[in-house]
């Protein structure tokens, strides 16, 4: 005869029985769940390591990627000594001066680089923008930023265009650099201050050939030996016209914001005089460029003397 004490002892079991069976059941039927929406969601998968192609930091398609921007160049003198279509204009009256065909596109649109690897930020950045993005799947988008870089491209005037590739799987953020030859997971770019994030590059995007700066500010050149050279068209004796005018290029240390003279082409009161600093700008331009550079400057700088 069963007693109440037996019968409570056996419904208990049956009730951990029972408890069991639905938690199992219920597993299951998660797990085929999951199965089923991953199975029509794809893209939500955990990617194989073929996909990811990691280096050592874990980024994806890192050897990929720099093997396009390794051999790019920050550097637009190859352009400005090799095509004789680009040209210095001086607006004397509105302070402005412009550097005539500067950018060059091709048939579908996309910027050329001098010897397909020489240009500035923007030019690198747009460059290497098309050759990356066929590399990655769908869970990566890629953007343009505007960068303070602390080495050469300080706070507050200065602006540096990059790439920010994101992973919207696992919601990580890698910078990539192609004028200085650098791609990482953001935490490694503590150097960078990020100012703006957008779809294109201002200027580029427009399919503008010429390039424009107010007097007294000026467009990079090249980076050379830990220096940042700038081209630029200043006033004279805080008098700005035909007879007062000075077409330099002077050269910032890293980590540095004053710089200094490598050649001055000045027009004082219609006298011209020229200052030339050879050792310096044998540290921080091109050698083999430097007298072809000096003929350019100096066509420039008697024609607008006429």
């Amino acid at each position: 005869m069963t007693t109440p004490k037996h019968f409570s002892s056996l419904s208990r079991k049956i009730l951990i029985y029972n408890i069991a069976i639905l938690i199992l059941v219920i597993g299951l039927c998660l797990i085929s769940y999951k199965y089923w929406y991953l199975r029509i969601h794809p893209k939500l998968r955990t990617p194989p390591l073929s996909e990811l192609r990691p280096d050592s930091n874990g980024v994806p398609y890192y050897k990929e990627i720099m093997d396009i921007i390794r051999p790019l160049e920050y550097s637009v003198i190859p352009s400005l000594i090799l095509q004789p279509d680009i040209k210095l204009n001086i607006d004397f009256k509105n302070k402005i001066w412009t550097l005539r065909n500067f950018h060059q596109y091709d048939a579908n649109g996309n910027i050329i680089l001098e010897y397909n690897r020489y240009g500035l930020c923007g030019e690198l950045a747009s460059f290497a923008y098309h050759r990356i993005k066929p590399l990655l799947s769908n869970r990566y988008t890629i953007k343009f930023a505007n960068v303070a870089e602390s080495g050469f491209f300080l706070v507050p005037s200065s602006s540096h265009s990059i790439l920010i590739i994101f992973d919207t799987l696992q919601s990580k953020a890698y910078l990539l650099d192609p004028a200085l030859h650098r791609y990482g997971p953001v935490e490694n770019f503590n150097d960078y201050l990020i100012s703006s994030i957008g779809e294109t590059i201002a200027g580029i995007d427009r399919k503008a050939v010429d390039v424009s700066f107010s007097v007294n500010h000026g467009e990079p050149m090249t980076i050379r030996n830990d220096f940042i050279s700038m081209l630029s068209v200043e006033d004279c004796n805080g008098k700005f016209d035909k007879d007062n005018f000075v077409l330099a290029i002077r050269a910032n240390r890293r980590y540095e914001y004053t710089g200094r003279y490598i050649l001055a082409l000045r027009k004082n009161a219609g006298n011209t005089q020229i200052f030339e600093d050879s050792w310096f700008e044998n540290k921080a331009l091109p050698p083999e460029d430097i007298s072809l550079l000096k003929q350019t400057l100096s066509a420039w700088f008697n024609a607008l003397g006429k």
